[in-house]
């Protein structure tokens, strides 16, 4: 699958790249899972994995089915790549158009209407998931600005 259905998003961290440093970028990104009601999540080798059921609700990853964070080692520098999925969003906006369409027989309406849902909701998650991004950012450089200094 691709766009719009997977998206990826990537930024440079700041870690030394030695393994409690790199452990510590993990237990950053699982700690942020949990405090955001994500409890349905694994590390593999170089990546967490997560899995959410959609909801309509304000949670920051209601719109996602499930992503992974996975952090990528290029010539001594640190990158966190961010992929997640939207597909049941897209499935679900169909299935409600179509009704609405059928319901309403006004059919030209109903798309009208589904591209307004989608790519409001679609902006709307790429707002909340960029910002999911920086928070990890964040608290990861902060992380290694306090080791670097001695604040651990």
């Amino acid at each position: 699958m691709t766009f719009p259905f997977v998206i990826e998003l990537e930024q440079k961290i700041k870690t030394t790249g030695e393994t409690d440093s790199l452990l510590n970028v993990y237990t950053i990104i699982q700690t942020y899972l949990k405090s955001k009601s994500v409890d349905d999540f694994y590390k593999t080798e170089n990546t967490i994995k997560y899995k959410k059921w959609f909801g309509m609700n304000t949670n920051v990853f209601s719109s996602i089915d499930k992503g992974e964070f996975e952090l990528i080692e290029n010539k001594g520098e640190y990158k966190l790549k961010y992929r997640f999925y939207m597909l049941w969003f897209f499935i679900i906006a169909t299935a409600m158009t179509i009704g609405f369409g059928l319901l309403s027989g006004q059919f030209l309406f109903a798309v009208v209407v589904f591209f307004v849902i989608v790519i409001g909701n679609f902006l709307i998650c790429l707002v909340r998931q960029q910002g999911v991004m920086n928070d990890l950012v964040y608290n990861i450089d902060e992380a290694y600005r306090n080791r670097k200094n001695g604040n651990c």
